[in-house]
Order: C-alpha cells, then structure tokens, then sequence
C-alpha cells in the first residue's frame, strides 16, 4: 500500500545514494539488492519540515543509462561515412543501464514522487533526464523534482531534501546537442581518417583505427604547435653586461641587472661595455634607493580548472589522477562538488564554521586554523571575490575535517585532500606582506638595479606551502654611496627556444580556449596519449610521429574552419552553452553545426591526397 508520501531518490553514484540515506534515516535502514551487485535500495522512513511523514527509498544509477548509436546499416565501419550527417540515430538504454532501469522502472511504478538527485552540472541534468523519461514512462501520474546540493554533508542534504527544484531540460537539450554532434563528427572523420590511413599508410594501419574526437585534436594541435615552434626555433646571439658586488658583511655575492637588457649588435654592445669600463675605476654609485610595500595576494576561491593546474605543479599528479581521487573525497562527503567553475563564495556560507572543523581535528594544518579564529590575532579573512559564478556550486572547499589514519595507505588521496584544505585556508587568511627594496647603481655612465624583499607577515604562506615566497635582505646602502664593482663582463649568450608543454601549460591553454568542460579536460588529454598521438617525457608532452602527421596534415588543407585549432570547438560550446540558457532552439543550433562539420568533411575527403601526402613526410621511414 503507498503511502501518503512515497518518495524515490535517485542520486548518480552508489557512494552518494548511501551517503543520503544515512543522513536522512539516521540509521534505521533496510537495504535491499538490485539485479546489479554494486546498486542498492536503502528504504526508511523520514519525518521532513517540508513533506511529513514519508516513506523513501534512496537508490542510484552509476552515470549514464542511455547512449545514441547509428542503426544498421550506418552502424558497419566499412559503410559511406559521408552519410553519416544525416543518418537516423537512436537512443537506447546501455547493456550496463539495463538492471539499472528495470530498478527504477519497478520503484517508480509503487511511488508517487521521484527526486533526482544527480551531480548538479550540466552533464549531472542529462542523466537526470534519462530518469525522468524512464519514471514518467511506466508511472505519467508521478511527480518530479531536482534536489539542488554541491556536498555531502548531512545538514546540507536535509536542507536540500526540503527545498526542491526543478529539472532544467535546456541543460538536458544542450547534452542533446553536443552528444549527437560529437557521434556523427567523430564517428565520420574517424572512419575517413582510417579508411585513408590504412589504404595509403602501409600495413602499420592494417586494423587499426584513426580517431577523431572534437576537443582531442585542438589539444593535440597545442602539443604539436609548441613542439614544432621548438625543431624551427633559430637562436640568436646577444651581449649583455654582466656586474656584481659584493655584501661585505654577509661575504655574498649580489648581481646587478643592466638595465638595457640584451643588445643584439655586438658591436654596439662592445661600445657600451668599453666606455663604461674606461670611466668606471673600480666603483658602483648609488644613485637611486626606493622602498615600498610589497604584497602577494592569497589564492581566489579553488576552482576545477585551478585544483588541475595548481595541483599537477604542487603535487606531482595528473590532473586526471587529483579529478579522480578529488571525486572519491567528494563521494565520501569530504570535499564539496569538485567540478565548478565559481571562484567567489556566496556570503551565506559560514566559512568560519567550516574553519573551525580543522581548528579541532589532528591535522598538521589544524594550529594554523586555530589560529584564523582567534580573536585578538585577527588574522581570519574574508576570501578574494573571483569574477566568475556558475550558479550551481560553490568553490571547493572542505566540508569535513578528518584525519591522515582514515585515507589509509592511500597517500595520493590524503595529499589532494590535504591540499584543498590547505588551499581553502589560505583563501581565509590575510595577503603576504613585505617591504620591496629597488637600488639602481651607475658604473661609468651605464644603469644597473638590483632589489630585495624583506618578508614582514608570511600569514596565508604559512599554511600553503606550495607558494614561495624567499626574502633577499640588501646592504643598508644609501644614496650616493660607492660599493665596490667586483666583476664587470661583456657576456656573449644566444636566445632559447620555449620548453615542451607541461600539463598545468596544457590545461591552462585549453581552458583559455573553450576545448572541453573543467570536468573533462583531464580526460581529454588522456585520450590523446592513449590513441599514441601524444607521449608524455617526463613532466612535457612530445607529439608522436603519427600526432604531427595528423596535424600538418589538416593544416595542409587550410580549412575554413580548422579541426585542429581551437576556434572550430569553442564556437560550438558557444552555441551550445546558448541551449543551456534557452536562447536558442536544439533542433536549430543541431542543424547548423552538423552542417558546418559536414562541410569540413566534404572538404577533407575532395582534398583527401593532400592530407595523406603531407602525412606521409613524417610517418614514411
């Protein structure tokens, strides 16, 4: 018999659907099997400020439940791949999503009301949408709502269990769009670009396939353009001044900058350096001291993008490793939603609450926090507005303090941790200060400078230790004093060419480029390595033989819009993100960007010859 209130949570993972039904049942629970092992239903009964006394079952999907797929006979690689612009395609419920279904068809048939609790992002709203579409379609009378959260953190979630939203089916349309768009281009290039590989490349191809992925190939254009820019860099020769002098007191050496940098005539530098030697008898003149305050500004609010860029350099990890272990602390109730592109906190959000959590656990980090809470060192700050505001989620930040003993022997995991606890403190904290100290010196007629910093409150550097911040104290020289001149040199050096690629360069270029989302950038560039069109040496990213042929090979072409430059795939998130928003139609944004990729299309395969001809400069013996 249904109750009054029958209510069916739907969350997106198996580790969020237990996390809910312990906060809310706390702790009465029956928990049944489903015909997937990993999948339970959790039922209880729940007294809400909003609903009453209901009866709830809390289960999960594990992603998507559905994928689009081209039905026979535009399904056979070998078929017209130019087709595949127009050809049907359907929607059907994954192999993995069948029992997942059938689960949420059989608990929606007996319940009244379904709330979808999936990621709240955009990717979050479509597998949203593939619940509802399965609810409605075996129960039309039952109503739906969105539970709107960025943590698991059980106030929060009965907070969320209480005001609930609805499904934002432009979110879910504009997943439409971009799920299709990549199916026809990718599957299409894809079969052209191997179809021609393995008729004109040699046996090396035979069986193997040569794949095109929307966001992939301008990420492997930003390895490929910097590796090329490195093999045609021609050095250039420049002189430069090189003087010192010495601290007596310390017995250090100080080297002075000339301030006209690189000279590259030899012979005008050899002027400079002569006359300056001629007049210059052994002595450096002060004349210029200047001392002002000096600053470094805490971080901003932690972003997705950020915690890659920043947690790759600090942490030595890639930025799909720190994505992966950052979803794991989030699934655990740990961290809040770590995929987000907000970078200011809302002034609801009691961040001293949240300080206070570490102030009393046992972590290296906790006296430190302590400290931003008490009273006479007013050393709590609030954190640095950012300019951006997704509207979903907050920066990331932890939600709970806990201890290195409960990670294990998982090190990797408690290191992300420890640094979006570290990173979230120092946005509570106050800005480094110091002193800046500017001594300009002349040696016969030619202008050198050279400065310190004087270090006067570390404050959020004492807690982000992966920001440096080294003080150089200089002589108390004044103005007009002489200091011995201890070398004087005319040196000869040669320009060098820009390094390889790092991966914080790497996903900062794509950000700055619109290719991926900040949740799959990491993955974007993954593919790329595993698809061998890009190895990585080290901490750089070198382009194999096959990733350089690809690229010169379309640049060859000169398309219109270009596969392997960013333009083409930002301009595309551009029209989808206006989907999104409701300012433009699906069908009609669809329509026009499956006729921009299919003139591409059209024009790599007239000029087909030209690509292979190209590509064959790199990949033939």
């Amino acid at each position: 018999m249904v109750s009054a209130r029958s209510i069916v949570c739907v969350t997106e993972k198996p580790s969020i659907a237990k996390a809910l039904a312990n906060a809310l049942a706390g702790g009465s629970i029956r928990k049944k099997s489903t015909e997937n092992k990993y999948i339970w239903n959790y039922e209880f009964a729940y007294n809400s400020l909003k609903w009453g006394s209901c009866e709830v079952i809390v289960t999960s999907v594990s992603g998507h439940i559905t994928d689009m797929e081209f039905p026979p006979p535009f399904d056979k690689f070998d078929s017209d791949a130019a087709g595949l612009f127009n050809a049907p395609i359907r929607t059907f419920v994954t192999p993995s999503g069948r029992k997942i279904a059938k689960n949420l068809e059989q608990l929606s048939r007996r319940a009244n009301t379904l709330f979808i609790w999936t990621d709240c992002d955009r990717e979050g709203e479509h597998i949203g949408g593939e619940v509802y579409e399965i609810a409605r379609k075996c129960n039309p009378r039952i109503e739906i709502f969105r539970a709107v959260f960025n943590n698991a953190e059980v106030q929060h979630l009965k907070e969320a269990f209480d005001k609930p939203a609805r499904l934002d089916f432009n979110q879910v349309q504009a997943v439409d769009v971009r799920r299709e768009l990549d199916l026809r281009s990718g599957y299409s290039l894809t079969r052209l670009q191997t179809q021609l590989f393995r008729q004109y490349m040699g046996p090396n191809f035979r069986g193997r396939a040569v794949q095109y992925g929307s966001c992939q190939f301008p990420t492997l254009g930003f390895v490929v353009d910097r590796y090329l820019k490195i093999q045609n860099f021609k050095a250039e020769q420049f002189w430069t001044i090189e003087a010192n002098t010495k601290d007596s007191e310390k017995n250090k050496v100080i080297k002075l900058n000339w301030k006209r940098g690189r000279i590259f005539d030899h012979l005008t530098a050899l002027m400079f350096y002569e006359q300056a030697w001629e007049k210059g008898n052994g002595l450096l003149k002060i004349i210029g001291v200047k001392t002002k305050p000096a600053t470094r500004y805490k971080v901003l609010p932690l972003t997705t993008v950020v915690l890659q860029k920043k947690g790759t350099s600090a942490l030595k990890m890639s930025a799909k490793t720190i994505m992966d272990h950052a979803e794991k602390l989030y699934n655990d109730g740990y961290v809040s939603y770590p995929r987000t592109e907000t970078d200011r906190f809302d002034p609801a959000i009691d961040l001293k609450k949240l300080v206070s959590k570490h102030a009393s656990t046992q972590t290296p980090w906790s006296p430190y926090a302590k400290s931003l809470l008490d009273n006479n060192a007013a050393k709590f700050n609030a954190p640095r507005a950012g300019k951006h505001d997704d509207e979903a989620h907050p920066p990331i930040h932890p939600v709970q303090s806990v201890h290195k003993s409960v990670f294990g022997s998982n090190t990797d995991r408690w290191r992300v941790y420890e640094f979006i606890c570290r990173y979230f403190l120092a946005c509570c904290s106050n800005d480094a200060k110091g002193l800046t100290t500017t001594i300009d010196l002349n040696y016969g007629g030619e202008e050198f400078q050279t400065s310190g910093d004087q270090i006067i409150e570390l404050n959020f550097l004492e807690v982000y230790p992966y920001m440096k911040w080294t003080g150089t104290i200089l002589p108390n020289w004044k103005l007009n004093d002489e200091v011995v001149c201890s070398s004087f040199n005319l040196k000869e050096s040669q320009t060098t060419p820009p390094k390889l690629l790092t991966e914080p360069d790497l996903v900062g270029l794509m950000d700055a480029n619109g290719i991926g989302t900040d949740a799959t950038m990491a993955d974007h560039i993954v593919k790329i390595q595993d698809r061998e069109y890009v190895k990585k040496k080290g901490i750089y990213f070198e382009p194999t033989k096959l990733g350089i042929a690809l690229v010169q090979g379309y640049d060859k072409l000169k398309l219109e819009n270009s596969l392997t430059k960013p333009f083409l795939r930002r301009d595309t998130e551009i029209e989808v993100s206006k989907v999104a928003s409701g300012a433009k139609r699906k069908a009609d944004v669809l329509q026009k960007l499956v006729k921009i990729y299919e003139k591409v299309f059209i024009e790599t395969k007239t000029r087909k010859m030209e690509l292979i001809n190209e590509a064959k400069t790199y990949l033939t013996p």
